[in-house]
């Protein structure tokens, strides 16, 4: 799946993320494990968005290398 990503989506995707990794750091200082899963969610979610855009996903699975066509082969 790749998505077309614009200019603007992509700022408030971060905005969004930094306003939701602030507030685990918050929260992590009245209750340390509850700000790290607050933080873990997210950042998933985030590097999840990152992967789907990424031209060469293709090359992380693992049909990719079965196929023979990782290195030029």
């Amino acid at each position: 799946m790749k998505i077309k990503w614009s200019k603007f989506f992509f700022v408030i995707v971060l905005i969004v993320m930094g306003a939701w990794l602030a507030g685990s750091v918050v929260l992590a200082f009245y209750e340390f494990w509850a700000g790290v899963a607050y933080a873990v969610v997210p950042t998933i979610f985030f590097i999840a968005l990152l992967a789907a855009n990424d031209p060469d996903y293709k090359a992380h699975t693992l049909s990719y290398f079965e196929d023979g066509k990782a290195n030029g082969r």
